[in-house]
């Protein structure tokens, strides 16, 4: 299976997961399909944890870790919180949970929760508190990786596992509680995800290698010889970006200049293999697309089931199957800009919505869906414009100083 990857290492169809994460949670910051489209933030976790996994599982060493994730992170975010104070500050109204407190803010700004006194636990930007729970999985994935390389997925995993059990104590305190949250397990979910991701791969590419490429006993050799890991084992770069997969140049090397699955579909050549993940696919696409419906209409809020349940669970096998069935297509070069700009997006998002509510909440349905795609329209030139100054040119002035 070859991966669809960019010249500079990035997995283009993580990128599109991305971008599609991120519009989900715009639409609904600005509620203007109600509370549909939270489940986008179960995405970003899935994401993040699939990310750390990938890309540190080969890496010998763990210099900069931190830095690294601190310098994309930090910077934009600070920026974003501060100007948000500002604002409500101004006016109190843009923000029904948030507060302009100068303690609230120095808190948010050190990624330390609390509850103001309006009664949430929600920084003085409100999407920051996904942010928290980041910071934690890196400071739990840093520890792992420093007491075993070869089992920091498992290690992190498990102090993940335990805080969630800590969490729930009753008289625990409020940090433990906070923190304990189930929705620390998504993260490690999206870990699970990069495992099951592997596995698939590399047994699709072995079975393109024995039954498309390759004749006779030149196919078994190669399918008993293949190295273990073909897929995925390239660092990330220093900006911290997901690397390319190594299942093309696996296969290449494997089976020098024969023409590979892709080539005799072209040609119309369809063997059974090819038929075999003909339907392999229509399966993918039919859960993913449940998933999604699941997800959308939230089914099982009314159960009362924790959150990785209700909506962790779908948002896994959503993940996975769109991560097996974007292998075939060609990411468009907007979609991939737009994709490595998420994270500006998914800061800025909170401002625009929040204007965007102040003019059109209320409105009926219909008049509001031009409003609404003017608004994510902007927030997209927004964030490619975000991305340009503070991701690449103020986080590329801070690697090259401090790692």
């Amino acid at each position: 299976m070859k991966a669809n990857s960019s010249p500079s290492g990035r997995i283009e169809y993580i990128q599109l997961l991305r971008l599609f994460a991120a519009i989900c949670i715009t639409v609904y910051d600005s509620r203007f399909l109600g509370e549909h489209g939270y489940f986008g933030v179960e995405l970003f976790s899935m994401i993040s944890g699939f990310i750390l996994l990938y890309s540190t599982e080969k890496t010998g060493s763990v210099h900069g870790f931190l830095r690294k994730r601190l310098i994309r992170i930090v910077p934009l975010y600070w920026l974003a919180t501060i100007a948000m104070y500002f604002l409500i500050t101004l006016m109190p109204s843009l923000s029904i949970m948030s507060e302009a407190d100068p303690v609230y803010l120095i808190k948010s700004l050190c990624f330390i929760p609390f509850v103001n006194s309006k009664g949430y636990d929600t920084p003085v930007l409100g999407v920051g508190w996904t942010l928290n729970y980041e910071m934690l999985l890196y400071l739990l994935f840093f520890i792992a990786l420093h007491i075993s390389h070869r089992y920091h997925g498992i290690i992190c995993g498990a102090f993940m596992l335990l805080l969630v059990i800590l969490g729930h104590i009753p008289g625990c305190p409020y940090i433990l509680s906070y923190y304990g949250n189930t929705f620390l397990l998504e993260f490690g979910m999206g870990m699970l995800a990069y495992r099951v991701w592997k596995q698939l791969s590399e047994r699709t590419l072995i079975a393109s290698i024995t039954h498309e490429n390759v004749p006779g006993n030149a196919a078994e050799s190669i399918a008993e010889n293949a190295p273990e890991g073909a897929v995925g084992n390239v660092p990330a770069n220093a900006s911290g970006n997901v690397p390319e997969s190594a299942a093309g140049n696996a296969a290449s090397s494997a089976v020098g200049n024969t023409r590979t699955a892709d080539d005799n579909s072209a040609s119309g050549k369809l063997s059974g293999s090819r038929f075999i993940h003909s339907g392999y696919d229509v399966f993918m696409v039919f859960a993913a697309v449940i998933s999604l419906l699941w997800m959308a209409a939230d089914i099982g809020s009314e159960w009362t089931l924790p959150r990785f349940i209700r909506l962790g669970v779908p948002a896994w096998s959503f993940f996975l199957c769109t991560l097996i069935l974007c292998r075939h297509i060609r990411i468009p070069a907007l979609a991939l800009r737009l994709g490595n700009a998420t994270y500006s997006l998914f800061l800025i998002e909170y401002f625009t919505t929040a204007i965007y509510k102040v003019f059109f909440s209320g409105m009926p349905l219909i008049m509001q869906i031009l409003p609404c795609i003017c608004m994510l329209l902007f927030s997209m030139a927004c964030s490619l414009v975000s991305y340009e100054i503070f991701e690449k040119r103020l986080a590329g002035w801070l690697r090259r100083r401090l790692l």
